[in-house]
């Protein structure tokens, strides 16, 4: 049908939070409340989610984001 599959819908939310670029995802000052890792899309390749109330991160919220080169949550 050309319409979005599942794993666009997922992303969305993510996208409309934070600045998604090419394959960066950037969360910086964008969401100050943020306290966990979002959905990233698939390709991510790097994540800046700095100055936000991430305390704590598990290996489950990166596992379907197999091309993650870097990831920043200094702040």
């Amino acid at each position: 049908d050309g319409g979005p599959d599942a794993s666009d819908r997922v992303d969305l939310p993510t996208c409309l939070k934070c600045v998604c670029l090419s394959r960066s995802v950037y969360c910086e000052d964008v969401s100050p409340d943020m306290t966990k890792v979002p959905p990233l899309p698939k390709e991510t390749s790097y994540l800046y989610a700095r100055f936000n109330k991430i305390r704590k991160i598990s290996r489950n919220d990166f596992g379907d984001t197999v091309t993650l080169k870097r990831i920043d949550l200094t702040g």
